[in-house]
Formats: structure tokens, sequence, C-alpha cells
């Protein structure tokens, strides 16, 4: 899979604090808060990322 620029950034910043929030990633890409939702789906439907946890309180694993 190719990665855009986006989803290397947002790569980047799940390493840096895997528990950063939709709304934080949004804000730090200039992006909406969707553009973050359909890249991180595109980032686990390919099995880079995944999401440990509950929606509130988990955290996001780079694989």
């Amino acid at each position: 899979m190719k990665l855009n620029n986006n989803q290397i950034k947002i790569i980047e910043l799940l390493k840096e604090n895997p528990k950063i929030t939709r709304n934080e990633l949004a804000s730090i890409l200039n992006i909406t808060s969707d553009g973050v939702k359909y890249n991180l789906k595109k980032l686990v439907n390919n099995n880079i990322i995944e999401r440990i946890g509950p929606d509130n309180g988990g955290y996001w694993k780079v694989k």
C-alpha cells in the first residue's frame, strides 16, 4: 500500500503518543476529523495500526 503524507504523519504521531485523540490529530494535520477517521480506517484495514481497548480510554498500536 502506498501511504499518503497524512497517513505517514499519523503513524509518526501515534508512535509519539498512542493515546492521541482524533480531534488532536485533525488539529495538528489541519484536516477534518472525518479525514482523520478515513485515514485511520485505511491504516487499520492495511494492518499497519490497530486499536487496543475501547474507543474511550484505549490506545493505538503501530505494527
